[in-house]
């Protein structure tokens, strides 16, 4: 098993600066990239979404992409499966292979349940990908949750190291992370940076260059009215200052 530099970003990969794109000023700054963490919506947490031009600007750079969502509300079951649709379906839309990994972005201010945990894997996995979350293993509640469900690939987010290269000693916890971010808003809060372990525990990071199976074609479940609504107004109340 090796660790690698995982970095993400609000911003394309192939937004353009004076030094070139933010690849190459990463690049250079921290030498090698082993993966690249990209959310699969827009929004004010996220950014511009992923897109298919920058997919293609991935896969022309061998540049492999872990794909995040960011759900709006991270506790209950009907939820936790309203999440997974819609992000298993963002994944569909830009051919995502089988196999992946979708992280689910769960910051250190959401509440985080069991039951929605568990339904996020259930839909995830029924959509074809392997279920991942972010979070901050640190917080008893979330660890809690996370290892209740049985995620199998989680990313820690605990910022506990200056951004001068991967560390050497991880945090110990329960739970093994198969990432850890360890240092945020490197160069002017462009970038987070991770180490990552790899091969993942199960599942793979996107390839774009890889020839791959088409993305699961089975059509995700209908969202309910009533689910599709929450999930409508809780964006529309984050989005708000």
């Amino acid at each position: 098993m090796n660790t690698g530099l995982m970095v993400d970003s609000m911003r394309p990969i192939d937004d353009p600066g004076a030094d070139g794109s933010l690849l190459r000023q990463v690049v250079a700054r921290f030498g090698q990239v082993d993966a690249w963490g990209r959310y699969l919506q827009s929004g004010h947490q996220a950014g511009p979404g992923l897109s298919a031009g920058e997919v293609a600007y991935a896969a022309a750079q061998r540049m492999p992409v872990a794909p995040i969502y960011v759900p709006p509300i991270t506790y209950g079951a009907s939820r936790g499966a309203t999440s997974a649709a819609y992000a298993v379906r963002a994944a569909r839309e830009l051919l995502c292979p089988a196999g992946v990994v979708i992280w689910a972005d769960v910051e250190a201010s959401s509440v985080l349940d069991a039951a929605w945990a568990g339904a996020w894997a259930e839909g995830v996995r029924s959509g074809g990908y392997v279920p991942g979350i972010y979070c901050s293993l640190a917080n008893v509640h979330v660890d809690a949750a996370v290892t209740g469900a049985h995620i199998p690939c989680l990313w820690d987010a605990d910022w506990v190291a200056r951004p001068v290269g991967l560390p050497r000693v991880w945090p110990h916890f329960a739970v093994r992370p198969a990432a850890w971010q360890y240092a945020g808003n490197a160069m002017g809060g462009l970038v987070d940076l991770s180490a990552i372990r790899l091969p993942l525990p199960e599942g793979e990071l996107w390839r774009p260059w890889l020839p791959s199976p088409a993305a699961p074609a089975a059509v995700p479940p209908p969202l309910g009215a009533e689910e599709a609504l929450r999930e409508i107004a809780a964006l529309a109340e984050r989005a708000l200052p």
